[in-house]
């Protein structure tokens, strides 16, 4: 696995508190709410072994050398040395609600016994020595390693969601959990400077607009005003694509149907731009802007 599926199992969860909030993990305060963690032992030892597999220590030495001592930091935390694990769990108790939450439970505390880890794991839970077959946090870090790849990748889809869902839970706190100072100990290593120093004002101005928005917008979205839906009569498109600015010229014909060299309706705008996805979004983003 590459250097950024890092590896340590030995170290202590910090014992602190902490909160999941508007995206980011901050520790608990007085003033704010406190989200239990409902896991057993059982589940949080597997679960700080698949944590400190996906994101463990890491010699910055052997990376790269003369680095700053921001990315030295980054490679030499590992998941549980930061807290990552418990925040995981607590989110995991509390805050994430999903119909199919129960299969990493029940992952969790199968990986905990030799008998689970046996079925999850296969060939790579046997050790050749007494006891033989080992539960999935006693086993090595390249096994481990070697683990995780193959659910990735396996026929099973129970497994590869096992496997898909922790990854991500784990990834969205390490990188997004701030301590004391608003600070997270990977966004220097990446090049990311934080929320900016506007940010409260630009809450409360976003919390203002929220409370203005009529219960319309509030269930379809504000893009829903601008959705127009062509199959609808022809005076009612025009209507709304002329409210919206659009210079819109349309012709009676005798044939109902249109085509490309004879239309029914002729809409002028700057740039057409087909598709919504991660191109066609960001493009049609930089053009409404322009």
């Amino acid at each position: 696995m590459e250097y950024e599926n890092k590896s340590c199992l030995h170290k202590e969860l910090r014992k602190a508190t902490y909160d999941v909030e508007c995206g980011g993990l901050r520790e608990e305060d007085e003033t704010k709410t406190v989200y239990g963690n409902s896991m057993t032992a059982r589940e949080m030892e597997s679960l700080v072994a698949i944590c400190d597999t996906l994101i463990p220590s890491i010699d910055a030495s052997e990376v790269e050398h003369d680095l700053d001592d921001g990315v030295i930091g980054y490679y030499s935390a590992s998941a549980s040395h930061t807290g990552t694990p418990d925040r995981v769990a607590r989110l995991m108790s509390e805050r994430l609600h999903h119909p199919k939450k129960w299969i990493l439970r029940v992952g969790l505390w199968s990986l905990s016994t030799w008998i689970g880890s046996l079925i999850l794991c296969g060939r790579r839970s046997f050790t050749g020595e007494y006891p033989y077959f080992r539960r999935f946090c006693r086993l090595t870090e390249k096994q481990r390693e070697e683990i995780l790849l193959n659910w990735a990748s396996s026929y099973f889809l129970l497994l590869r969601m096992f496997f898909r869902s922790i990854k991500l839970i784990t990834a969205f706190v390490f990188f997004t959990q701030v301590g004391e100072k608003g600070n997270n100990l990977a966004w220097k290593a990446i090049g990311y400077n934080g929320p900016s120093s506007d940010h409260s004002d630009h809450k409360e101005e976003l919390n203002e607009k929220t409370t203005k928005k009529n219960k319309h917008d509030e269930i379809f979205g504000p893009l829903y005003n601008g959705i127009i839906d062509l199959k609808k009569p022809r005076d009612t498109v025009t209507k709304k694509l002329t409210s919206h600015g659009f210079t819109v010229s349309t012709q009676k014909r005798n044939k109902k149907e249109s085509s490309i060299s004879d239309p029914m309706m002729t809409i002028r705008c700057d740039a057409v731009v087909v598709g919504s996805g991660s191109g066609g979004g960001v493009v049609a983003g930089m053009l409404a802007k322009a």
